[in-house]
């Protein structure tokens, strides 16, 4: 990741930075899900995805995975 944050305090740098980058390689609603599922980054979502994850109850998703993955990632 090339010259990125360095100190123990910069873990939402980091954070931004790899879902910054998931979303550069996808469209904007796949890459802001897959942001959310990989970082638990949901602010880059849609209003009108966030709504769609809600009618079909799979918002809970998002979070759960989110707060796992940066679990697991820590």
């Amino acid at each position: 990741f090339g010259s990125g944050p360095t100190q123990a305090g910069s873990a939402a740098q980091w954070r931004a930075i790899l879902s910054d980058r998931i979303r550069s390689q996808m469209s904007p609603d796949e890459g802001s899900i897959a942001a959310a599922l990989m970082v638990g980054d949901r602010g880059a979502i849609p209003d009108e995805v966030n709504q769609v994850m809600r009618d079909t109850n799979l918002t809970h998703i998002l979070s759960i995975s989110g707060l796992h993955m940066a679990l697991f990632t820590g």
